[in-house]
């Protein structure tokens, strides 16, 4: 299942940012965090400013974006 997930966030949020591995969640900040919440609004998931720091807008993107693909609802990425 963590390898399905691995490639599900790296065809859906981008190759470049999945390879990084790291997890993603609240008070995090960094270009990672950026990419992500740049794809996230390219999905449709995320309509907050992209501003590099994983805050509850994100949060709650992350969990759309998990919802709408049958993920475990965690709100990190």
């Amino acid at each position: 299942m963590k390898k399905f997930f691995a490639l599900l966030l790296a065809l859906c949020l981008g190759a470049a940012w999945a390879e990084g591995a790291r997890t993603l969640k609240m008070g995090m900040r960094g270009d990672d965090v950026l990419s992500a919440q740049r794809r996230l609004t390219e999905l449709g998931y995320y309509d907050g400013k992209a501003s590099g720091t994983f805050d509850s807008a994100t949060r709650a993107a992350a969990k759309l974006f998990q919802a709408g693909n049958g993920l475990r609802q965690t709100g990190s990425l």
